[in-house]
C-alpha cells in the first residue's frame, strides 16, 4: 500500500463547467486538503476527439497543487466490458489509455455491464457474456500493460456485475496492471442488512433481479480486499445508489471499511464519487470532503 492511498481523489464532472467554475472547484478541492483528482467518465469519453483537454485540466490542477491520478471508463451504451463486441468501441478504449498515460493517470475503472440484465438476456446466457467481458479485458490489458495503467473492474448491483463476477474476471488474467475497484456504496446495497425491506429498494435494483430478489452477500469488502487497487467512496441508505456524502443518514460502517482497506496490499487510491452537479455543490465541498477523509485518518 502506497503512503498516499488515503488522499481521497475528487470526483467531478469536468466537462460540464466553464473555466471559472473549474478553477473554483480546484480551489475548493485544494482547500479540503486532498491532493489527487479523478477524470470522470463523461470527460474521458471526449478525449479521443479532444486529447488536449486533459492536458489543459492537468495544467490547471497543477496551479492549485493538485494531481490527476484516476479515471473512469465510459460506461453503458456498449462501452462496458461484456458489451465490447465491436471494433470501434474497443479502439476507443485503446485510444483513451495512452492519452491518460501521458498525464500520469494510474487507474482506469470499468463496469462489467448490465444492459444484458435489464433486457432479460443474462439469465441462461451467463457464460456468453462472461466470455465477451474476458475477451475484451484480455485485449485491453495489453494496452494497459504497455502504458502502465492499472485496469480496475468495479462491483455494481446487478447479477452480471457482482463482486464475484468482478473477481472471476480479474483472476483469469494475473497482472500487476489489473485489479478491482471496490465501490463502497454498491457493496452496501448488496450486503445483508437487518431490518431492510427489500420491496423498498429502488425499482431498478429490484428489476435487475427479477423474477427473484437481490442476492445479498456478506463481507464484500473483505472478499475483494486482496485485489483492490482503487475505491469509490460514497454513502447511501441501503436502498438506493444515492452517491451521497458520508453523513448520519448513511448506513455504511466506515470504521469497518477503514480496517479492511488498511490491509489491502494493492491499494493505490480512494476516489470520492459523491455527485457534484452544480456550483452550489462546489460550495459544499469543504464539508463533504472533510467527511470523506475522516475514516482514513
Amino acid at each position: 500500500m502506497i503512503s498516499d492511498a488515503f488522499s481521497v481523489s475528487g470526483f467531478f464532472r469536468w466537462n460540464r463547467f466553464d473555466e471559472k467554475t473549474l478553477r473554483q472547484a480546484c480551489e475548493a478541492f485544494a482547500g479540503c486538503g486532498t491532493k489527487f483528482l479523478s477524470v470522470d467518465a463523461e470527460t474521458v469519453k471526449t478525449l479521443p476527439d479532444n486529447p488536449s483537454r486533459l492536458k489543459r485540466l492537468v495544467a490547471m490542477a497543477k496551479e492549485y497543487g493538485l494531481v490527476f491520478r484516476d479515471a473512469h471508463a465510459p460506461w453503458g451504451a456498449a462501452f462496458d466490458l461484456n458489451e465490447l463486441t465491436d471494433e470501434p468501441r474497443l479502439t476507443i478504449h485503446e485510444t483513451i489509455l495512452p492519452i491518460l498515460a501521458e498525464s500520469d493517470i494510474q487507474t482506469y475503472t470499468f463496469h462489467i455491464g448490465a444492459p444484458c440484465v435489464y433486457n432479460r438476456s443474462w439469465f441462461g446466457h451467463e457464460d456468453h457474456f462472461r466470455a465477451i467481458a474476458a475477451s475484451a479485458l484480455e485485449r485491453l490489458l495489453k494496452t494497459a500493460e504497455k502504458e502502465r495503467i492499472t485496469l480496475a473492474v468495479e462491483n455494481c448491483f446487478e447479477p452480471s456485475t457482482t463482486a464475484e463476477e468482478a473477481m472471476s474476471l480479474v483472476k483469469q488474467f494475473p497482472s500487476q496492471y489489473l485489479g478491482l475497484c471496490l465501490d463502497c456504496g454498491h457493496a452496501n446495497l448488496m450486503e445483508p442488512r437487518k431490518g431492510r425491506i427489500v420491496t423498498d429498494m429502488v425499482n431498478y435494483i429490484q428489476d435487475a433481479w427479477k423474477p427473484g430478489i437481490p442476492r445479498f452477500t456478506p463481507g464484500i469488502a473483505e472478499y475483494m480486499c486482496p485485489e483492490i487497487v482503487t475505491v469509490h467512496v460514497h454513502d447511501n441508505n441501503g436502498l438506493d445508489d444515492l452517491h451521497a456524502p458520508i453523513s448520519e443518514q448513511g448506513t455504511i460502517d466506515w470504521n469497518r471499511y477503514a480496517s479492511v482497506l488498511s490491509k489491502a496490499p494493492r491499494l493505490i487510491s480512494l476516489q470520492s464519487e459523491v455527485e457534484i452537479t452544480d456550483e452550489s455543490s462546489i460550495r459544499l465541498l469543504p464539508e463533504w470532503m472533510k467527511g470523506l477523509q475522516a475514516p482514513w485518518k
